[in-house]
């Protein structure tokens, strides 16, 4: 998916993740950042589902 993170100083970043989790209020969000794995619950509308191209045993 694609969530878009809010930060305490009011920065927006877009960002590739998985949800781990998800109620109809908040979703369990799982991305990197920094190197580092991150998690954290955030709202739904903060994320997007994440179309994964599926190649055949060719390649294409």
């Amino acid at each position: 998916m694609w969530v878009e993170l809010e930060y305490p100083d009011g920065r927006k970043q877009t960002l590739k993740g998985f949800a781990m989790a998800w109620t109809s209020d908040a979703v369990y969000a799982q991305w990197v950042e920094f190197s580092r794995a991150r998690e954290a619950w955030v709202r739904p509308d903060q994320c997007r589902r994440r179309d994964i191209p599926v190649k055949n045993r060719f390649g294409t």
